[in-house]
C-alpha cells in the first residue's frame, strides 16, 4: 500500500510540475512568474530518489542559490511596480545579472559545477534543461545585447577550460551545457523564435544522454571504456551530437542561428570555441575506440531506438528547411 501511494504522489508531483511550468509560460506578470518558480523548484525535492548526505547538501545549495537570486529577483520587480525611477538599461542589466546567478553562466559557473556534481543524473537533467527554460524565456524578454554579447563570449570560453583534464562525466556534460546555453542567448538578437528552436534540441540531446548514463549509472570516462562496442558507437553518436556534426540533430539549430544573426564577431567567436571543444570530444571517442574490452553490460535496444530516430530525423528537418 505504501509503494502504490508512493508512486501516486510522484505521478501527482509530475503533472503539477508540468501543469505550473506551463501556466507560467503562459502570463508576463513578474509576481506571479517569481511564484511559479519557487513553486517549480518545491515540487523537484519529491523526484529526488537517493537519500545519501552529498546529494541532500547539493540539493540545499542549489535552493539557496534559488532563494537569493529569486529575491533579488522580486526586489526588482517591485521597484518597478512601486514606479521608482530607474535607468531602463540598468534595470535590463540587474534583471540579466540576476538571470545569469539562476542559470548558473559566467561568472557564477562555481556553485553550478559543485552543486551538480554530486546528484544523481535524474535531477540533473531536470536542472540542466526544464529548470532553465523560464530563467531563459525571462533574458528573452529582458536582453541587454551589448551586455549579453560580452557574457555570452566569457561563458562560452570558461566552458572549454572546465573541460581540461576532467574525468568526471557530468563536469562534462556541464562544460557542454554551458556552451550550448552561449549559442541559446545569442539566439536571442534575432526576430525569429531560434532560440526556442534550439532549446527543444537541447533537451532531446539531454534526454539522450541522460537515458544512456543513468541506465548504466556512469560516473567517469573510464566507465565508458568498459563498455561493449555497440555501447561505444552509441555513446560516441550522442557525443557527435553535443558536437553539432552533420547530419546530427544538434547541427540544425546553429545552421538557423547563423543565418539569422548579423553580427558574425560573436558566431565567429563561438564557432572557434565549439572547435576547440570538438577537438577535446574527438580526443575522448578515440580513446574510447583504442580500448576494446567487453564487459557484462547488456545494450538496451529501446534507447538505441530512440537515439537513432531523433539523430536521423535532422536529415529530414534539413531537407524541409532548404526548400
Amino acid at each position: 500500500m505504501k509503494k502504490i501511494n508512493k508512486s501516486i504522489m510522484k505521478l501527482i508531483t509530475k503533472m503539477l510540475f508540468l501543469l505550473i511550468f506551463f501556466m507560467t509560460l503562459s502570463t508576463m506578470n513578474m509576481f506571479i512568474v517569481w511564484f511559479f518558480m519557487e513553486f517549480i523548484i518545491i515540487t523537484m525535492i519529491p523526484m529526488h530518489t537517493k537519500n545519501n548526505n552529498n546529494n541532500y547538501n547539493c540539493l540545499m545549495k542549489y535552493y539557496l542559490i534559488q532563494s537569493i537570486s529569486s529575491c533579488l529577483f522580486v526586489m526588482l520587480v517591485t521597484l518597478q511596480y512601486k514606479t521608482i525611477k530607474m535607468n531602463p538599461l540598468m534595470e535590463n542589466f540587474l534583471m540579466n545579472l540576476i538571470l545569469l546567478i539562476k542559470l548558473g553562466l559566467f561568472p557564477f559557473s562555481s556553485w553550478y559545477f559543485q552543486v551538480t556534481e554530486n546528484l544523481e543524473w535524474k535531477m540533473w537533467f531536470l536542472i540542466n534543461t526544464f529548470q532553465k527554460i523560464i530563467p531563459i524565456w525571462l533574458m528573452s524578454n529582458f536582453i541587454n545585447t551589448k551586455l549579453m554579447n560580452w557574457m555570452i563570449m566569457m561563458n562560452s570560453l570558461y566552458s572549454v577550460m572546465e573541460m581540461t583534464n576532467q574525468n568526471s562525466m557530468r563536469w562534462l556534460m556541464n562544460s557542454s551545457s554551458l556552451n550550448h546555453l552561449s549559442w541559446i542567448i545569442v539566439s536571442m538578437n534575432s526576430y525569429s523564435s531560434n532560440w526556442e528552436t534550439y532549446m527543444m534540441v537541447y533537451i532531446l540531446m539531454s534526454m539522450n544522454m541522460y537515458m544512456m548514463v543513468n541506465n548504466y549509472n556512469y560516473k567517469t570516462l573510464m566507465n565508458t571504456f568498459m563498455m561493449k562496442m555497440e555501447m561505444k558507437i552509441l555513446f560516441c553518436i550522442n557525443l557527435m551530437n553535443f558536437m553539432s556534426l552533420p547530419p546530427m540533430l544538434g547541427f540544425l539549430p546553429k545552421i538557423f542561428i547563423i543565418n539569422s544573426i548579423n553580427n558574425m564577431y560573436i558566431v565567429t567567436s563561438l564557432l572557434l570555441v565549439n572547435i576547440m571543444m570538438m577537438f577535446y570530444y574527438i580526443f575522448m571517442m578515440k580513446n574510447m575506440m583504442i580500448n576494446v574490452k567487453n564487459s557484462m553490460i547488456n545494450i538496451n535496444r529501446d534507447i538505441i531506438y530512440l537515439v537513432n530516430v531523433c539523430m536521423l530525423s535532422s536529415i529530414l528537418m534539413l531537407f524541409m528547411y532548404t526548400m
